[in-house]
């Protein structure tokens, strides 16, 4: 079991070195990671994990615990300017990404806080060493009202660096946003781009306003590898949304019934016996498939003495 594990992982190791390298990165610790990423800006930072009477409570101020830039109460905005990077060829794409946490951190009222309309965080870029720079992305506090998320919350706000003019991301309800807080920013750029630099400047309106960023990236990326999958047995039934995959960190998986072609099936799609394909997608770029067998076993009981024992009749291996 071991040796199989190890050999999963050693697999998993190998799909992400070969899919995207890290060109630069800045994780804002006292021990940045490498290759670090330069930037001037004021250096503003959170660290640890939010109070019970804070938006969203107990909640990590950076990835993994660690520390992030911080934007509140400035009025007139914050900025990071991150260092021009030359790209080395031999990239099918190169991706910007960040990770985004909007809370209140003031204690004041956890019900009404946080991000709203007036405070945003607007992503700029430049292609030429800074000589001209395009605003292409900002992400909004809730057009209802304050707005809070945590760097889990599942929206992803990536977009092409073209059309050169401002995509508009914002929740439409106020309170806790898990599902349409945009966690997870980008731009996405041609893989013969030549150097890239970026500006990153957050609004906080008040101080239960608060605008987290964490690891910034620069990424060479390359069409992945098809996705790690093996037999998988359900009793009784399953869904699309129980099958596991393993591919490249920020990939997504669709589960097909063909090998070719297709529509990607639903994750609430009922299994049953038979065989399934799977692909990853990372950053748009999709991976062949491959195939597992599925077995929806019929659950079935015996008299085991004192206790009754369920097992599925169909999934059993004959020996």
């Amino acid at each position: 079991m071991k040796t199989k594990y190890f050999l999963l992982t050693f697999l998993s190791y190998c799909l992400l070195s070969h899919s995207q390298t890290t060109l630069a990165i800045q994780d804002f610790e006292v021990t940045p990671t490498t290759p670090t990423w330069s930037f001037t800006g004021t250096p503003n930072y959170v660290s640890g994990v939010s109070g019970s009477n804070n938006a969203p409570a107990n909640s990590p101020l950076g990835i993994a615990n660690s520390r992030s830039w911080e934007t509140n109460a400035v009025g007139t905005g914050q900025m990071l300017e991150f260092n021009n990077i030359t790209i080395p060829a031999g990239y099918e794409q190169i991706v910007f990404t960040f990770k985004l946490a909007a809370m209140d951190l003031s204690g004041l009222n956890t019900s009404s806080h946080g991000p709203d309309d007036l405070d945003y965080v607007l992503v700029e870029y430049s292609n030429d060493n800074g000589a001209t720079y395009y605003r292409r992305l900002r992400i909004r506090g809730a057009i209802n009202d304050n707005s809070f998320w945590a760097f889990d919350a599942s929206g992803v706000a990536i977009v092409d660096y073209q059309p050169t003019s401002e995509a508009l991301f914002q929740p439409t309800n106020t309170g806790l946003a898990t599902t349409y807080g945009y966690s997870t920013v980008g731009l996405k750029f041609p893989g013969a781009t030549n150097q890239v630099k970026i500006r990153i400047t957050a609004r906080s309106s008040s101080i239960s306003d608060s605008w987290l960023v964490d690891n910034v990236r620069l990424l060479g990326v390359n069409t992945p590898s098809a996705p790690i999958a093996t037999s998988q047995i359900f009793c009784n039934s399953g869904t699309v949304a129980n099958l596991v995959a393993t591919g490249e960190t920020d990939s997504t998986f669709n589960w097909y019934n063909v090998a070719t072609g297709g529509t990607a099936l639903a994750p609430t799609t009922i299994l049953s016996t038979g065989t399934y394909y799977v692909s990853q997608t990372l950053y748009g770029l999709v991976s062949s498939r491959t195939s597992l067998s599925v077995v929806v076993g019929t659950p079935s009981t015996v008299d085991a003495g004192p206790s009754t024992v369920t097992f599925c009749a169909n999934a059993i291996t004959p020996i």
